[in-house]
């Protein structure tokens, strides 16, 4: 997951973001 992609996620999925953070 890219940092732009962090974002994006966030407004998508509040938990996915999480997930990606992490990962």
């Amino acid at each position: 997951t890219s940092s732009s992609e962090v974002p994006r996620n966030q407004e998508a999925h509040p938990g996915g973001m999480t997930l990606c953070v992490i990962a």
